[in-house]
């Protein structure tokens, strides 16, 4: 019992390392592109995903401490990694959007939008966001999108009513 308690320990404090140091390039500036290309980063491609998801994580974590500032730095450095990441420019609207940078929030979701048209909460944040910039007309619109779309929300028939008037 004492050996396996033991191996319990080394493997999991072996995998702690391992997570630690792959994940030391991901606190370096993007410009490892530099070190990638000179060969000094074995499987970049690889890398450079672990770290879209790093920083994706980091970020979600950064939203739920409610530090939104700090999320979008780390969606920022997401998205950087990985230009096309949707998880990415959606936790980063989120955050803009509770920062009130509504500007901001709606560009992040129709980046969103652009890469999955389908996403229905995507339509529903911006809607949002144009609601609070009084864009009543494009709000409505964005809002019918994300019901058709199959947003299942107790009050959207409620926000329609008030928005779509």
């Amino acid at each position: 019992m004492k050996k396996l308690f033991i191996l319990f320990v080394f493997i999991h404090s072996y995998s702690f390392s391992q997570d630690d140091t792959s994940f030391d390039v991901c606190n370096q500036p993007v410009l490892d592109f530099a070190r990638a290309e000179r060969g000094e980063i074995k499987n970049p491609e690889v890398v450079f995903l672990q770290c879209s998801d790093f920083n994706l994580m980091r970020g979600n974590q950064a939203i739920n401490i409610s530090n939104y500032i700090g999320a979008i730095e780390f969606f920022t450095k997401a998205i950087d990694y990985k230009n096309n990441f949707e998880e990415a420019y959606y936790g980063r609207g989120q955050a803009k959007y509770l920062l009130k940078d509504y500007y901001g929030a709606i560009t992040d979701f129709t980046n969103v939008i652009d890469l999955n048209p389908n996403l229905f909460n995507a339509y529903f944040y911006r809607g949002f966001s144009k609601g609070m910039l009084e864009d009543a007309n494009g709000a409505c619109k964005d809002i019918l999108r994300a019901k058709e779309l199959g947003k299942e929300d107790q009050n959207i028939n409620n926000i329609i009513g008030i928005v779509c008037k």
